[in-house]
């Protein structure tokens, strides 16, 4: 069979770019969600809402079918393998749209090398799979304009199937696609059953919606949601739960996300952000091209509008459909230029300039922070402790270390962020041992949880926030912050033995980009320097002098202003900073026993 030119470019852009995320991708487990996504593949569970049916099932595969390093690693190559088939898609499609080799091919290195995509496709993470789905979705939609009839409908009916049971957002993003559909329908004259050809198959491929309650009926130690009735598999399938952040944000938040988004179109799109304007009037206009026009604007347009009003931290990964979007607009653009002269040199080039850039953002193949941290979190709890966790990056991180990697079984988890029916029932049906609070759930149901338990077990949380009796201190325990009533020598004794054996942190983590990271180095930072405060009260000065020297080395200030930089994006209030190395600093100018050390210290 020979192979066509077509064919050997997207072979090679295959391989090159699988090459490329590969030489960046994560040795092991990531932060944020990926620690909760690579559990999920990892023991068959049900991520947060809307569940990701489709990403679980095929990352279980992969992780079973390529056995490579930890279970982190092949979740995280299993992203890197979704974004260079995403190129490989997208570059024929371009092709089949009728652009010119050179214009598809520039586009197409755009998108692959813009740092937000290339960020999705270094840790274990749903966006990569998703612009595939994406991607085929327009594909199936052109073909079945082109030629409609029932099959071409069928197999648009299973992409469409896929990218919404993969996502519930795509059911927006993909709106305009049955019109498109209808009218090219129409105009052939084709019978009325090829939508019933085009149904039929997105609701056998929406049956992998079955797998979350079969899922939740196992108990698997993840199980957001625990979508055993029906009542709570659509709450789950609709991602009700985070409707929220659609209403949280404000006005001037949602303005800030859009000029965010525009300001970094060079960093997402590279060269193609001067020829998607153009393209889309060269776009609308191109015979056998337009009818795709109308999905292709609306993906931009749609994708531009949810990110901007959706208020979270992480949204840059929200926009990468616009991109798409942007990308393939500027091909067209970028087509018009083909017998220009020099215009190919200067696009190749071009094209290529993303690489280093898109490098120094998404690059991830020295970060191990995220393991490190979840290890270190439940090696922090007393044995058969209660763990209180306050965000999803200490969570998953825990979820991971526990249910992946098998260690401190004893330690009992308890997100504070989950405090709701489905989790209270999980809690008790899991850790009947506990004596678990009758009430609701809320701020009063985790005093009650602490005055039940405290005196026979340990209750620990991931902040020093007071819970329970008021004469209760938060003591820093590795980690984590473990409820007494005095802080005992042994206390920290046990404190500095473990920051002894903790590994510095490289100077890729301390200076990474991801906020998610710099949350952590934070939360050591914050952990050593309450340790250090705890030792000053003591009169151990010479102790906590030795602890607040290696706080420093963290860098905690600018951790700090990165964190406080992302958090005000979503919350404009002013937040109030710490400023650990700033009195870190003050106190190791003074004589170790001098009493204003204490004060400096003192929260």
């Amino acid at each position: 069979m020979r192979v066509s030119r077509d064919q050997r470019i997207a072979l090679l852009l295959g391989l090159g770019t699988l090459g490329v995320y590969v030489a960046t991708v994560c040795p092991t487990v990531y932060v944020e969600d990926s620690p909760e996504f690579t559990t999920a593949a990892a023991i068959w569970g049900i991520p947060h809402p809307p569940g990701y049916p489709l990403y679980t099932l095929m990352a279980a595969l992969f992780a079973r079918l390529v056995p490579l390093g930890d279970l982190g690693l092949r979740a995280n190559l299993f992203s890197a393998v979704c974004g260079a088939s995403t190129v490989v898609a997208l570059w024929a499609l371009l092709r089949r749209l009728g652009l010119g080799t050179i214009a598809a091919l520039v586009a197409t290195l755009c998108f692959a090398f813009g740092a937000p995509f290339w960020s999705q496709c270094v840790a274990a993470e749903v966006h990569a799979l998703n612009a595939l789905l994406l991607v085929s979705s327009l594909r199936a939609a052109l073909e079945a304009t082109r030629k409609p009839n029932a099959r071409s409908f069928a197999l648009m009916g299973v992409a469409i199937g896929l990218a919404i049971g993969h996502r519930n957002l795509n059911l927006l993003l993909l709106l305009p696609l049955p019109a498109i559909l209808e009218r090219a329908r129409r105009r052939d004259e084709v019978d009325r059953r090829a939508w019933v050809a085009a149904l039929g198959a997105a609701l056998a491929t929406l049956l992998v919606y079955v797998y979350l309650p079969i899922a939740a009926a196992r108990g698997p130690a993840l199980d957001m949601g625990a979508p055993t009735t029906l009542a709570r598999l659509l709450r789950v399938v609709t991602a009700q739960p985070y409707t929220r952040h659609l209403e949280t944000g404000t006005f001037d938040t949602d303005v800030g996300r859009a000029v965010a988004f525009l300001y970094g179109l060079p960093g997402a799109v590279g060269i193609a952000v001067s020829a998607a304007l153009p393209g889309f009037v060269l776009w609308r206009r191109s015979e056998g091209a337009s009818d795709l026009f109308l999905a292709g604007a609306w993906l931009v347009a749609a994708c531009f509008v949810f990110a901007s009003a959706y208020n979270v931290v992480d949204v840059a990964s929200y926009f990468i459909p616009a991109h798409l979007g942007l990308a393939i607009a500027a091909a067209f653009g970028f087509d018009a230029l083909k017998n220009k002269r020099g215009a190919t040199a200067i696009l190749s080039a071009g094209a290529l300039l993303g690489l280093p850039f898109g490098a120094s953002a998404a690059s991830l193949r020295h970060t191990t922070i995220g393991r490190d941290y979840g290890r270190m979190l439940v090696e922090s709890a007393p044995p058969g402790a209660i763990v209180l966790s306050f965000g999803d990056t200490e969570t998953h991180a825990l979820a991971y270390a526990q249910a992946v990697e098998g260690r401190r079984s004893d330690a009992v988890l308890v997100s504070a962020n989950e405090l709701d029916g489905w989790y209270l029932d999980q809690l008790s049906s899991r850790h009947a041992d506990v004596r678990w609070p009758a009430g609701a759930a809320g701020a009063a149901w985790l005093d009650q949880l602490v005055a039940l338990n405290q005196p026979s077990r340990p209750v620990c949380l991931t902040q020093p926030l007071t819970f329970g009796a008021q004469e209760l201190r938060a003591v820093p325990t590795g980690l984590l912050f473990c409820l007494q009533t005095s802080v005992a020598p042994a206390d920290l004794d046990r404190g500095i033995a473990f920051w002894a054996h903790v590994a510095p942190l490289s100077e890729d983590e301390l200076h990474h980009a991801d906020v998610h990271v710099r949350m952590i180095a934070f939360a050591l930072a914050f952990s050593r320097f309450s340790l250090a405060s705890a030792l000053a009260d003591a009169g151990r000065a010479d102790d906590a002098r030795v602890q607040l020297r290696a706080v420093e080395q963290l860098d905690p200030d600018a951790q700090e202003r990165a964190i406080v930089a992302a958090m005000s994006t979503i919350r404009p209030d002013a937040h109030r900073t710490l400023d650990l190395g700033q009195r870190c600093r003050a106190a190791l100018q003074l004589e170790p026993r001098d009493e204003r050390v204490k004060q400096i210290l003192r929260f």
